[in-house]
């Protein structure tokens, strides 16, 4: 990263660390404020605010486990959003001060990194090894949920994030030598361009895209092509702009299982990739046709990836991977994209909302534009809470925070009593409640008290050690409030605690008797079933 580039980070690190002093999470955690540790421990919080696009470090900070006894894993983040799999993000994080920005990840930094997490989360040999609490609280997520699934529905992905310099060829290799060891490995990848870390109103530019074949150009309303381009410059694209392509694009994590028949695909017979492929969505600020040295090419300015954005870095990907002698098939493999010019923000919301619909996605970004919300953010800022309604935004975060999304969980809990269905998945649980929900304009007092109850329960249990509540946050909402019902009706701290403690030993009570009857029981399985929800209730009935 260049010295200007890092100058920018360093302030917005300035602003993270002083949200993390204010939280009272450096005190949490034994550290220093005024101290260099204090600088690094914001770079790792700020580097997953930036991944999972995510503002409220209250959320995310128990995926912290920067520390010592960290076994050199900085971050697990742990994502079952895909009921059939699940994801385990894993990140080494290196900050490099003024001096040190040419400087990369050290070998040996690498080297004990990908030791542990073979012994920890592939090998499970974990007998010996000195943890600190947020590793083995973690760990032992990841080891319950992990009971559900089958090996090939498992996938690690490796992160190494610094904003010092890319590692070098050697170590590159040594991770990709890592990974054909092991299948659970699915993939790894080095974040230190200045685009991961600076999101701030940038612009893609002016990019030129050769075509081939005919090129059909459309317009009704919307300025738009249809074309063919070669895999190659697909794969260039992504490499001149990086993430920043994706920006728009509402399915940026990927998932192993489709990028591997994406892969096989184009190396297998990249003839047939055309047509085996869905295509690519690009939405634009212009758009025009040129010929260029006898060349067709469609000069784009800003263009970013709407849909597609998983066969794009799929296939950049598996660029890289590939020595320059075995690149062939990527000169041979055509891919069908859909350009359109446009800078209405309404209508490229109904064309990225169109172009995925099939999909299962995540529409929080889709439907934050709700006016009745944006109401909603009003009145919880007149009570000194910030409303995350926008991904990645810059807006000033205050002390107390929450993202929709996650107020949603904690609303269907309380007040639509359905905790498993708020366990299971954030987007399913967006797609079918977001609207309702949140174009209501008679449940901010509701949703005030969804918050109140819900940080009070994350902060509660950050103090216990009860293997449940790993799990059971959800549940712990609608026990709470079923048993205490004028809890949800006017939140008050004093009665927040004694539903608590109650919900602890009924939950503990109720899990230590499931797991007596069922050999397989697992606390991730069981708190996202229907099974939990009948009983809690037929536990709570008999009380």
């Amino acid at each position: 990263m260049q010295q200007i580039e890092n100058n920018i980070l360093l302030k917005k690190l300035e602003s993270t660390k002083q949200q993390l002093r204010e939280l009272g999470i450096f005190e949490q955690r034994g550290i220093n404020p005024e101290s260099e540790k204090a600088l690094t421990f914001s770079f790792v919080v700020y580097s997953l605010q930036k991944f999972i696009y995510n503002n409220d470090i209250n959320d995310i900070i128990d995926m912290v486990t920067e520390g010592s006894d960290d076994c050199d894993i900085d971050i697990c983040c742990i994502d079952t959003e895909q009921d059939s799999e699940i994801n385990l993000n894993l990140f080494q994080v290196k900050f490099k001060n003024e001096q040190n920005l040419e400087k990369t990840i050290g070998a040996t930094d690498i080297d004990k990194f990908i030791n542990h997490v073979k012994n920890i989360f592939i090998d499970g040999n974990i007998d010996n090894l000195s943890m600190n609490s947020f590793l083995k609280r973690k760990t032992e997520e990841f080891r319950d949920i992990v009971q559900n699934y089958s090996y090939s529905d498992i996938h690690i992905n490796l992160y190494f994030v610094t904003n010092g310099a890319d590692i070098n060829e050697q170590e590159k290799r040594k991770l990709q030598i890592f990974k054909s060891q092991n299948a659970i490995i699915n993939s790894y990848q080095v974040l230190n361009e200045y685009n991961f870390f600076i999101n701030d109103k940038r612009k893609t530019g002016k990019k030129e895209l050769p075509v081939y074949n005919e090129t059909l150009p459309i317009n009704f309303g919307i300025n738009a092509y249809v074309a063919n381009i070669k895999a190659y410059d697909l794969a260039l694209l992504y490499g001149e702009c990086g993430d920043i392509l994706l920006d728009r694009n509402v399915r940026r994590l990927l998932k192993s299982e489709i990028n591997k028949n994406i892969s096989d695909s184009l190396m297998n017979d990249p003839k047939m990739f055309w047509y085996k492929n869905n295509g690519i969505s690009i939405v634009c600020k212009n758009v025009e046709a040129k010929k260029i040295a006898g060349q067709e090419k469609l000069i784009l300015e800003d263009p970013y990836i709407i849909n597609g954005g998983q066969t794009t870095k799929t296939l950049y990907n598996l660029f890289y991977d590939l020595p320059e002698d075995e690149r062939q098939n990527f000169y041979d493999a055509y891919v069908m994209v859909r350009i359109y010019q446009t800078t209405d923000e309404e209508k490229t919301s109904a064309i990225i909302y169109g172009t995925n619909n099939q999909n299962k996605i995540t529409l929080f970004d889709l439907k934050s534009g709700n006016e009745n919300l944006k109401k909603i953010k009003d009145f919880f800022a007149t009570n000194g809470i910030t409303l995350i309604i926008y991904r990645d935004t810059e807006e000033k975060v205050s002390k107390e925070s929450i993202n929709a999304e996650t107020l949603l969980q904690a609303y269907c809990s309380i007040y639509m009593g359905i905790p498993n269905r708020a366990k299971i998945s954030k987007s399913k649980l967006t797609e079918l409640y977001y609207d309702e929900v949140y174009s209501d304009a008679n449940n901010y007092n509701q949703l005030l008290y969804s918050y109140f109850i819900y940080k009070y329960v994350v902060y509660k249990n950050r103090e216990r050690e009860e293997e449940h509540l790993l799990h059971s946050i959800y549940a712990m909402l609608y026990v709470m409030t079923r048993k205490y019902p004028n809890l949800a009706e006017n939140y008050d701290k004093e009665k927040a605690e004694k539903a608590y403690d109650f919900a602890v030993k009924f939950l503990s009570e109720l899990t230590t008797e499931q797991k007596s009857k069922n050999e397989s029981y697992t606390h991730h399985n069981f708190f996202k079933s229907e099974i939990s929800k009948k009983k809690i209730d037929e536990k709570l009935g008999s009380i």
